[in-house]
């Protein structure tokens, strides 16, 4: 599947799910690996290759990011209450001052992960 056709996917499944994430601030993070505070809230994210992206601050409550690659993601102090994380490469991620309560860490690597 094309880029911009995931995109596209992604947007419609969004909207029709009824999450609080835009479609802007999900394109954001998906084109440029940046979104620094966006407003994440309940982005399905799953399987999404975010490798050093840049979310410090960033609202991601409920969002499922299960098994996507956020290998050296700065998440410090984004907010990650109820999402899910299962199965996630977390590996050298820094998770300083990040709101972990009720995040689904199963299975997530969190080697050399600072928390």
């Amino acid at each position: 599947m094309a880029k911009r056709q995931l995109h596209l996917l992604l947007i419609g499944l969004l909207s029709a799910g009824g999450a609080m994430a835009g479609p802007d601030a999900v394109l954001q993070l998906l084109d440029k690996k940046s979104c620094s505070g966006c407003n994440l809230q309940g982005a399905d994210l799953v399987y999404a290759e975010l490798q050093r992206a840049q979310l410090p601050k960033a609202k991601l409550q409920g969002a499922n990011l299960g098994r996507a690659n956020l290998s050296n993601a700065n998440l410090r102090g984004a907010d990650l209450t109820d999402a899910s994380l299962q199965g996630a490469n977390l590996h050298r991620a820094d998770l300083r001052g990040a709101k972990l309560k009720g995040t689904d860490l199963r299975s997530a690597d969190l080697t050399d992960a600072r928390l």
